[in-house]
């Protein structure tokens, strides 16, 4: 099963992707979608504040472009998932497949990161009737992060001292912080 048009959906189908029996979209894909949804909180809360700050069309704009990287991130993530598990399931080499899922979940990371950072920036120079909305997309964006972490975590090809583990570990860091610094903005 693949969701290449992600887009096209409706939140409705997507969610009855998420829960369906067959293999495709999982918890990789619902993080991805979350990151999507936090950057686009970003943006109308950057949008919103451009008046008072010039910059917020520009961040808007970064926004935008992330939530847009989140969205092929939902459709990737379930199809990396999908080769994995008939790999799994067939008997053949899954060393390959597996890598395959979690570099899409790095990739996830990192994005999920830049608007982690990105909803901070805007929670400490929007308008104060978006700051809350920038708040909760910076603590959107954590969560996405958190998924990614604990899936890669959950791979079965991961070892200790894994540069993709040392990876998600450090964009952790980094959304946290990130979400700690957009809620002091409060």
């Amino acid at each position: 099963m693949t969701i290449g048009g992600v887009s096209q959906l409706t939140v409705g189908d997507l969610l009855d992707l998420l829960s369906a029996e067959v293999p495709g979209p999982a918890a990789g894909s619902a993080a991805a979608l979350t990151a999507g949804v936090a950057a686009a909180v970003v943006a109308m809360a950057a949008r919103r504040s451009s008046a008072s700050w010039p910059e917020g069309n520009g961040v808007a704009a970064q926004a935008v472009a992330r939530r847009a990287r989140c969205l092929e991130l939902v459709a990737a993530d379930a199809d990396a998932l999908v080769k994995a598990i008939e790999a799994l399931e067939g008997g053949q080499a899954v060393e390959a497949p597996l890598r395959g899922t979690i570099q899409v979940l790095l990739d996830l990371a990192d994005a999920a990161t830049d608007i982690a950072d990105l909803a901070a920036l805007t929670a400490e120079r929007c308008d104060g009737a978006v700051r809350p909305d920038a708040a909760a997309a910076a603590s959107l964006a954590r969560a996405a992060v958190e998924v990614a972490a604990t899936l890669v975590r959950a791979n079965l090809t991961v070892m200790s001292g894994d540069e993709a583990l040392a990876r998600v570990d450090q964009r952790r860091i980094d959304a946290t912080a990130a979400a700690a610094r957009a809620g002091a903005a409060q």
